[in-house]
């Protein structure tokens, strides 16, 4: 994200500058909007972040690209004289109250304490106490949930809270996609991102039924072998790697498969079941390899994962593996 500047850092001109933008911007329907935001766990951090985009979207075509991204107000600091506004005052949006509520960034929440979160579901949870009452300490509009974003400073003081969550990004990584490497190529691929190896299951390959055929080394197409056909043989998948792109989003981790259990994920019938395989997909976790089917030649392969590929988790965090050996 790029840096975003302090509201105080602003001139006056400045800021008289971006309160005009931003009363320009607000309308019944756009203030409205805020109520349908989760003010807690994670949403409400995702929430007021795309509601922000809204504004800083306006802002770039009215000649606002400098205040893009969005100030912050820091609740430390007092309220800027140009931002003690509402857009269309009266007794349903009160003035308000406090220009100088004095509450600071409680500790836990500065940069880099704030990476002792694991779930950033907790941490919005626990900031939301916080930025409650900064919004009530200023009182007014500000107090309002309805009317709330009709104050200027509701979008300066999100952009605050916003950063809040871009911290803990910072101590997060995306989970690389795992599916179809060995133990090895997965080690390598998880140490690059920051991420070690945890747990592993692995499932023999008759625990797939009769219905899949084993990898051999003259294979020329082994994703054959991630995809059932009730005949024995396999598709061959042409379709875009977009496509294969939007499985491997979707897909959800599977859980570990304990000897003798199943698992009834969608289509499939697995261990511990008489049942002849569907004519579908096995499961959604086994989705199509990477392009490299060296991966596929050579010792146990991964079939799923845990976090899930492209989820963001903490640096440092293992990845639990299931794989086929």
């Amino acid at each position: 994200m790029a840096h975003r500047a302090d509201l105080n850092s602003l001139t006056p001109a400045e800021r008289t500058q971006l309160v005009n933008l931003i009363l320009n911007y607000l309308t019944d329907s756009v203030v409205a909007d805020h109520v349908s935001i989760v003010h807690s766990g994670l949403e409400l951090f995702t929430g007021h972040r795309a509601y922000i985009l809204g504004l800083e979207s306006y802002l770039l075509a009215n000649g606002g690209a400098p205040f893009v991204p969005l100030p912050f107000w820091n609740s430390a600091d007092p309220i800027p004289p140009e931002f003690n506004a509402v857009k269309n005052p009266g007794p349903g949006r009160p003035p308000l109250v406090n220009l100088n509520p004095g509450l600071p960034k409680p500790p836990e929440f500065e940069y880099p304490a704030v990476c002792e979160y694991d779930d950033p579901a907790q941490l919005g949870n626990d900031i939301n106490g916080w930025h409650g009452s900064v919004h009530c300490t200023i009182g007014g509009t500000m107090c309002m949930l309805p009317v709330a974003s009709a104050a200027p400073i509701f979008w300066c003081w999100h952009a605050f809270v916003d950063h809040i969550y871009w911290d803990w990004q910072r101590c997060t990584v995306p989970c690389p996609d795992l599916s179809g490497c060995t133990v090895e190529i997965a080690k390598r691929k998880l140490k690059a991102a920051g991420l070690a190896l945890g747990a592993k299951t692995c499932l023999p390959e008759s625990t797939l039924g009769s219905g899949y055929r084993p990898l051999v080394g003259t294979d020329p197409d082994p994703s054959r072998y991630f995809h059932h056909q009730p005949n024995g043989h396999s598709e061959h998948h042409h379709a875009s790697r977009e496509h294969d792109m939007a499985a491997h989003l979707v897909h959800a981790p599977a859980p570990a498969l304990r000897e003798g259990t199943s698992r009834h994920a969608g289509t499939s019938q697995l261990a511990g079941s008489s049942e002849a395989p569907h004519d579908h997909v096995a499961s959604p976790e086994f989705v199509d390899p990477m392009p490299d089917y060296e991966y596929l030649r050579r010792g146990p392969r991964v079939i799923a994962q845990c976090p899930a590929a492209y989820a963001t988790v903490k640096a440092g965090s293992t990845v639990d593996l299931t794989l086929l050996v």
